[in-house]
């Protein structure tokens, strides 16, 4: 799951905002970070710096496309953030979250 949060961690309504969902930022995301990725290596593989490319392209397209006057007057950052989940056992794990990319907010 691909989402963006404030500099407090909350999460930002991707709809309302960026005008996109989760499912379709996490596609470019993809799409991006095979672009990224060097020597023909699979997109799970890509390193943190290719990772963090291709965050910092899609937040900033995001960014391009808001709706700004939905984002808080007191957002100062805004933080693209990969989560994953994982069934162990008979239990949903949160596997991990990653912050793939940092911008900041100019009011």
């Amino acid at each position: 799951m691909i989402y963006v949060t404030d500099q407090t961690n909350q999460p930002i309504p991707m709809g309302i905002v960026f005008r996109t969902s989760s499912s379709a930022a996490k596609k470019r995301y993809f799409v991006e970070l095979k672009k990224q990725i060097k020597g023909g290596r699979l997109r799970g593989e890509g390193t943190a710096e290719e990772r963090a490319a291709a965050g910092k392209i899609i937040l900033s397209g995001m960014m391009a496309d808001a709706d700004q006057r939905k984002i808080s007057k007191e957002t100062t950052l805004l933080r693209l953030r990969s989560r994953k989940f994982q069934l162990v056992g008979d239990r949903i794990s949160d596997a991990s979250d990653v912050i793939l990319a940092e911008l900041e907010v100019k009011p």
